[in-house]
């Protein structure tokens, strides 16, 4: 019928549209590849676009994007989840094993910790009943880094080792729920961002503007400071907004304190339970750089957080029953902030 040739017309035509628009794209991004190995490194930063980072066919491909772009508020992870660690850290040795030419003269060794020493207990009949690892060192991998990645790396090790409690008891519920269908997850979300990593600096070259931005933004993100926007700026906020002492601090904390306590194992939070909240320091701008609050959970039981803020915006939550383990400020929390949702 006319209807259906009509219908395989229109189908055909989307489909020409779609591939003019492909081979399009492909020759503007080799334009702009050409263009840009023409230039020194501080005006590559300047021009870089959307279009320089090549992730076409990998399985993080967004959550990649969205690190290179600096848009730290659309990240899927957290600095401090678990496989943020497994991101940077086969970031930083995939690097270290295919491009060990570009990095820089002061380039230095990667570490891991190694077993020294192993306690073994035995009953009464001499059978063994436990064994572990009582003392460790420090042992060269082969492997090297810049110095400013490899101080970044540290860091987040550093949140891990705070928050191991927290993580095994989260990782004895999911395997309670789901035993299977978790370790298969978890193993097939490693196998990804390990084969995504190498294909990305495949794709890009190892001395890429477009991946070194990647790199920074990555490292920028572990530190939990702001990252760099496509134009080369530092993402930044209203200072108009930031300095005002009129903001709904109470709703602040509820909503991080929210979005945190999805991640609880054990206990549940009573949405909207914040009281008593206290600024206990500001910095010279009269930003707020500390507070304290109370809270309830579990329906009666009653909690505390502290709160600290870097450059006027939430940064990290220290919770009562793990005082020194930093929980990232949420940052889309952090961002609405920083734009006036809070302001009174």
């Amino acid at each position: 019928s006319n209807i259906k040739i009509r219908k395989n017309e229109i189908i055909d035509e989307e489909k020409r549209n779609e591939i003019a628009e492909m081979r399009r794209v492909t020759q503007l991004k080799e334009e702009r590849r050409l263009l840009l190995a023409q230039m020194n490194h501080q005006d590559q930063d300047k021009y870089l676009s959307d279009l320089d980072l090549a992730t076409e066919g990998l399985s993080n491909a967004k959550l990649f994007r969205t690190i290179y772009k600096g848009d730290f508020a659309s990240v899927s992870l957290n600095r401090d989840d678990v496989d943020f660690s497994v991101l940077f850290s086969h970031y930083l040795n995939t690097y270290a094993s295919y491009c060990s030419n570009k990095l820089p003269a002061n380039k230095v060794e990667i570490t891991k910790q190694v077993c020294s020493a192993e306690t073994v207990k035995k009953n009464g009949y001499g059978v063994e009943i436990n064994r572990y690892c009582s003392d460790w060192r420090t042992v060269g991998t082969g492997l090297y880094a810049t110095p400013e990645m490899y101080q970044a790396m540290l860091v987040i090790d550093r949140i891990q080792a705070r928050d191991v409690i927290g993580n095994t008891w989260d990782l004895i519920i999911k395997l309670r729920e789901d035993p299977f269908g978790y370790v298969n997850k978890y193993a097939y979300n490693k196998q990804a961002i390990e084969s995504d990593i190498i294909a990305l600096m495949t794709m890009n070259g190892c001395d890429s503007p477009a991946l070194r931005r990647f790199a920074e933004n990555l490292r920028l993100f572990a530190l939990n400071e702001p990252g760099i926007t496509i134009n080369s700026k530092r993402a930044t906020t209203p200072s108009s907004v930031i300095l005002s002492e009129n903001q709904d601090f109470d709703q602040l904390v509820n909503d991080l304190i929210s979005v945190q306590s999805r991640k609880w194992s054990m206990n549940k939070y009573n949405h909207g339970s914040v009281y008593k909240v206290i600024i206990t320091s500001k910095d010279e701008l009269g930003q707020p750089s500390e507070l304290t609050a109370k809270y309830l959970f579990n329906g009666s039981s009653a909690g505390s957080v502290r709160i600290t803020f870097n450059q006027g915006l939430p940064a990290c939550l220290y919770f009562s029953d793990f005082p020194y383990s930093c929980k990232t400020a949420d940052r889309k929390v952090a961002a609405e902030f920083a734009k006036g949702k809070y302001q009174q």
